[in-house]
């Protein structure tokens, strides 16, 4: 029933509110985890067009980003690489010491995202940082194919701690309640746009953010209707968040 699908798609111009009303599915069934390779090859088109020499990754995961120079956190290919815990050891590299700085999914695993997100900031003249969209992580059955019925039928990443999106030049972090998160109902006219997005949409899957000076927004948990409503408007940023992004980056080079 759930496919993992590796489709790169970076068109979001054909998509109408009658897509939303005529959905038949209030849930995801095709898993874009993978790297999105437009976008990719837009990143580092920029990074060659500027001809930026320092190249700062954080938390490469298998796969490092092709042009970094200096890489923290652990990696099998990489021999050389930085081992500090981010969530509380401040870089240990000078202010602005590198060109660009690359980050995608780490903000949302970590404990301390917005301490980790400063000292990004503060080394780095311009930085990409890639996150699960809020939409995703409201989803169910996000982790399918994973072994675990329990944790596939939890909404979002079981394990991400955080959510993180964008709008403008502000990166929002909100910790992710699960407690809370599990009895959140959402409308339904919001269930079918959002269930639409992700199956049809692969871009929609993550929040993009490229800047070289950000503000960073820590939102406080409140048990109550707050809350909730701050999902839905991450939700929302994040989508017109995507729809800039793609518009603003759609030709060959960022």
């Amino acid at each position: 029933m759930y496919q993992r699908v590796i489709k790169d798609d970076f068109n979001v111009n054909t998509i109408s509110s009658l897509d939303f009303e005529n959905a038949e599915n209030d849930h995801i069934t095709n898993l874009y985890w993978y790297p999105n390779s437009i976008i990719l090859e837009r990143v580092l088109n920029r990074c060659k067009s500027k001809a930026y020499s320092k190249i700062l990754e954080i938390g490469p995961g298998s796969v490092p980003f092709p042009l970094a120079t200096t890489i923290v956190g652990f990696n099998e290919r990489v021999p050389d690489y930085i081992d500090i815990n981010i969530e509380d050891t401040p870089l240990p590299f000078e202010d602005k010491s590198f060109d660009f700085l690359y980050c995608r999914h780490v903000l949302e695993d970590i404990n301390n995202p917005s301490f980790a997100l400063k000292e990004m900031i503060r080394v780095s003249k311009e930085i990409y940082i890639e996150t699960p969209s809020p939409m995703v992580e409201m989803s169910r059955y996000i982790d399918a194919e994973r072994g675990n019925m329990l944790f596939n039928n939890l909404r979002g990443y079981f394990h991400h701690k955080s959510f993180v999106w964008s709008f403008g030049n502000t990166i929002y972090i909100l910790p992710k309640a699960g407690a809370v998160v599990e009895h959140l109902d959402l409308p339904d006219d919001l269930l079918k746009k959002l269930c639409y997005l992700l199956d049809n949409y692969p871009v929609y899957w993550n929040n993009y953010f490229l800047s070289d000076s950000p503000e960073v927004i820590d939102i406080p948990v409140s048990m109550n209707s707050e809350y909730f409503q701050n999902i839905i408007d991450g939700m929302e940023k994040s989508i017109n968040n995507t729809n800039l992004f793609v518009d603003t980056f759609s030709k060959t080079e960022l």
